[in-house]
């Protein structure tokens, strides 16, 4: 009876243990409950085997019943619970690799701020291709430069108010060309930039020659050229200044103006404008430096110390206007024609018009004016 006893408990938990294993190896096919049924298998290890120990405890001898089924218990539980783990294990593996697809994706986008730090030192770099550019354009500007357009004569230098008095103004004329230019073929015009009025005047007859230049005196003082040259420390001799005192009222100290020399045909050669800051009454004047185009010079320096008779390389241009040589004009033997009505009585302090119209074959940009106070004298006005 006992061995039949024990044949059977033995069927009994081989029974048993076969139906935990069968019943735990199908629970990993379930895809969402992978962490439930570890919890399972681990309930159905342990009941099973607390019950069959209590079993055979109670039907046979403690020492002899449980040494054999502990034996063949024990031996074939671990490999099949390792399975289950493996199991178990390789599906949350491939969980896992799921989700570090996405977390390999994302520093792949890290990689790009340096790309467009790139980008953005690229744009940083190229306003320096322009700069050259531009270099590279003033340099063909000044290379191309054509000096055959530029002004024959050049106005380098105006004093307007010389220290201390005035009576030692002046402007300086450069003669721009490969040829003698004479005054007698010019107009010098005194303008007034605020309003447009202008004034013309005269100054002697005289001769610039090329690559050379004047200083134009306006003595309004009847100074000597000693005492012009005491003033500013110089030794020039009389054929570098021109001493005028034609009708001319003086370069205003605080004033805009400008001087303006044109041709016997009204053509504007050449002009220089100053403001009335730019000068004081320490004798600090304007020089200007020839135009790149047109007749208008250029600034070279303002509030600047006088030098009379002396020119910086930059206020010039390096080559002088080529001049070809023109066949001499025929003498102007013809006289101009006056029509105009005369002026036979006015009133006291009241403005008298005198209107004329002249005409010549050679062309009339001036013409003076003059005032009879009596018949044997006539004023110069």
């Amino acid at each position: 009876m006992r061995k039949e006893k024990r044949k059977f408990g033995r069927k009994l938990l081989s029974s048993l243990m076969i139906i935990t294993i069968v019943g735990t190896s199908f629970q990993p096919v379930v895809p969402r409950t992978v962490v439930h049924a570890e919890e399972e298998v681990a309930e159905t290890e342990t009941i099973p085997v607390e019950e069959n120990e209590n079993t055979v405890d109670e039907s046979s001898d403690p020492v002899e019943n449980t040494e054999p089924p502990a034996e063949e218990t024990i031996e074939p539980q671990p490999p099949e619970v390792e399975e289950v783990e493996e199991e178990v294990t390789e599906e949350p593996a491939t969980e896992d690799a799921e989700v570090e697809e996405p977390v390999e994706e994302e520093p792949q986008p890290e990689v790009a701020p340096p790309s467009e730090e790139e980008e953005v030192g690229e744009p940083t770099e190229q306003p320096e291709e322009p700069t050259e550019v531009q270099q590279t354009e003033e340099e063909t500007i000044t290379e191309e430069l054509d000096y055959n357009l530029l002004p024959h004569l050049l106005i380098t230098e105006i004093s307007p108010n010389s220290a201390g008095t005035d009576h030692y103004e002046y402007f300086e004329l450069y003669n721009n060309t490969d040829q003698a230019i004479s005054t007698a073929n010019l107009n010098f015009i005194y303008t007034y930039t605020d309003t447009g009025s202008e004034k013309p005047f005269t100054v002697p007859e005289t001769t610039i020659e090329s690559q050379e230049t004047l200083v134009f005196w306006y003595n309004n003082g009847d100074r000597s050229l000693a005492d012009f040259n005491d003033n500013y420390g110089l030794a020039l001799p009389e054929n570098q200044v021109v001493s005028f005192k034609d009708v001319f009222p003086g370069f205003a100290n605080g004033g805009n103006r400008a001087l303006v020399i044109k041709d016997k045909q009204g053509k504007e050669l050449v002009s220089a404008s100053y403001l009335g800051s730019e000068n004081d009454n320490n004798g600090a004047g304007i020089e200007y430096k020839f135009p790149a185009s047109g007749t208008v010079m250029d600034k070279h320096a303002v509030l600047a110390l006088p030098t009379p008779g002396t020119i910086d390389a930059v206020q010039v241009p390096e080559q002088p206007v080529t001049v070809e040589e023109e066949e001499a004009s025929a003498p102007d033997e013809t006289a101009p024609v006056i029509e105009h009505t005369a002026v036979t009585e006015a009133e006291r302090f009241t403005g008298i018009p005198v209107q004329a119209t002249i005409t010549d074959d050679v062309g009339v940009t001036a013409a003076t004016l003059f005032i009879k106070k009596n018949r044997k004298k006539a004023i110069r006005v």
